[in-house]
């Protein structure tokens, strides 16, 4: 297994000239100059590019490219981002940096977050220094290898309270949660999100990303992806049945039982689930498969109870701090997917369960969810649409809430927001 790069970022400084002197110091141009420091990795070899992400204020973020390391990896790099907003005397700076290899895949990332007061000097120049910040940070979670179902967490008994991650998998706990939201002016709930309790008596392995374009390619042969020059980035325009056979060939390439009968291929595939797993007995089956919806909101949860893992709903309008800290929304994305990883990841480990793509579940879609506690929950039968949750990088802030539920047939995929991620049951 290769271990992450781990990336330094040693000084931040905010340089905000005015656009002209006015009484107050208003409108102030904001310059960000970063300078930061690459440990040595396993394999530097494999990196091609740092990929450098600033946002300010909670604003869209503004994209670098750093492609010079001739030099090698060690050593000191700095960059400069100017914004077009307007600044006052707070600023909150959002910096990401990953490695990437030649296909886009991230191998390693730091990331940054600051909220202090700026210091004017006269009415011609604000500036801030944000460090010495030495410390080293998340070098990255293990990511899935792209070609084949990395060993996650072992089969067995789960503990309590919180995930196990190895390989690019976290294994989750069985356990009881509140699924659905209750309604209030501005929660953004729909009647189809009713509040219930949920019990999973099985622990699971979950993907910790949704499944990127060069993990899907590799196995499948083929990518169906409209963002398509983004390797790294999730694979998108799937319907489906086309997520249900890329878990099935996991088990296949594990040896595992299928947990979908498929047939055909590419986006001739029809996958329904296996006659021997149907209803409540899929999480009996050993292979991987799609989540539950029930699986799907207990894993975005991870104990928190909010309308986000990062907080609260706060807001009515389109946009959202907190879904600006945990994912790419119609807010931040500038209308394209991004890499995974590079947002805040919630308690168990996961990353871009909100926004990003869609994830398709396995579960039919049913007007309402009732308000009776229930037991491993597999949806209803015979509807002719799939669910969908996570929201995507084209949508409003209340699409990437944890309740939050869509629906299309599942032979639909002609979106270049639709992706998914991966399952297993855990069992005895």
């Amino acid at each position: 297994m290769m271990r992450a790069l781990t990336i330094l970022l040693s000084t931040v400084v905010v340089a905000l000239a005015a656009n002209g002197c006015k009484t107050a110091c208003e409108d102030l141009s904001p310059r960000v100059e970063v300078a930061f420091t690459l440990a040595q990795t396993i394999q530097p070899e494999r990196v091609a590019l740092i990929r450098a992400l600033v946002s300010l204020n909670g604003g869209a973020a503004v994209a670098r490219d750093l492609t010079s390391l001739e030099a090698g990896l060690s050593g000191d790099r700095r960059f400069v981002v100017i914004f077009d907003q307007a600044v006052q005397q707070q600023a909150t700076l959002d910096v990401t940096l990953s490695a990437l290899d030649a296909s886009q895949v991230v191998l390693g990332r730091g990331r940054l977050d600051t909220s202090a007061s700026l210091r004017a000097d006269g009415c011609n120049f604000i500036s801030l220094t944000i460090g010495p910040l030495a410390a080293p940070l998340d070098g990255g979670a293990d990511l899935p290898a792209a070609d084949s179902p990395a060993d996650g967490p072992a089969d067995g008994p789960v503990a309590d309270g919180g995930s196990t991650c190895a390989n690019g998998w976290c294994a989750v706990p069985a356990g009881t949660f509140s699924m659905g939201s209750a309604s209030s002016p501005c929660a953004g709930s729909l009647p189809f999100e009713n509040a219930h309790q949920v019990t999973l008596t099985r622990p699971f392995e979950i993907m910790i990303t949704e499944v990127t374009q060069q993990a899907f390619e590799k196995v499948m042969g083929y990518n169906p992806s409209v963002h398509s020059t983004c390797k790294g980035c999730p694979v998108d325009k799937v319907n489906w049945h086309q997520a249900a056979a890329y878990c099935n060939a996991l088990s296949a390439q594990k040896k595992l039982s299928s947990c979908y009968a498929c047939i055909g291929n590419r986006k001739a595939v029809t996958c329904p689930q296996a006659p021997m797993y149907q209803d409540d007995k899929l999480y009996q089956c050993p292979g991987y498969r799609l989540p539950t919806e029930a699986e799907w909101e207990y894993a975005y949860r991870a104990g928190t109870t909010t309308a986000f893992y990062s907080g609260t709903f706060s807001t009515c309008a389109d946009d959202n701090p907190n879904a600006d800290q945990l994912g790419w929304y119609l807010h931040n994305a500038s209308d394209e997917t991004h890499l995974p990883c590079l947002k805040q990841t919630n308690p168990w480990g996961l990353c871009d369960m909100g926004g990003n793509v869609f994830e398709w579940v396995n579960d039919n879609y049913s007007g309402t969810l009732g308000f009776a506690p229930v037991t491993d929950p597999a949806g209803p039968q015979g509807l002719p649409s799939k669910v969908l949750r996570g929201g995507a990088y084209d949508s409003p802030a209340k699409s990437l809430r944890a309740a939050a539920r869509w629906f299309l047939e599942p032979n639909v995929g002609y979106y270049g927001n639709l992706g998914f991620r991966c399952v297993r049951s855990i069992l005895p």
